[in-house]
């Protein structure tokens, strides 16, 4: 019999016997409070750090350039991470 013939032939009594991922448990939620701190703790580090790299440029017209965009970078990092989060968060709460 072939693969797709066996996938025709599982019936919804079968698929809704499957057992169902725990996505409430607290190990889930405590991995992505893990994962969404750690990137939101390095990209506000390297916001900071790029400040310092800019504050310290001296006027060169390239090392400013690159700092101002690595800050743009980290800013939109933070963003995407926060909004990750909250919407993680918001699916896992539905659950």
């Amino acid at each position: 019999m072939s693969l797709l013939a066996r996938f025709a032939a599982i019936t919804e009594n079968q698929v809704n016997n499957l057992p169902k991922p725990d996505l409430n448990s607290n190990t889930v939620q405590h991995a992505l409070q893990l994962f969404f701190g750690v990137a939101g703790a390095t990209a506000f580090l390297m916001i900071v750090l790029q400040g310092f790299r800019y504050v310290l440029s001296r006027g060169d017209a390239n090392a400013i350039k690159n700092a101002k965009e690595a800050i743009i970078y980290a800013v939109i990092g933070l963003i995407v991470t926060m909004t990750g989060y909250g919407i993680v968060t918001f699916v896992i709460g539905r659950l």
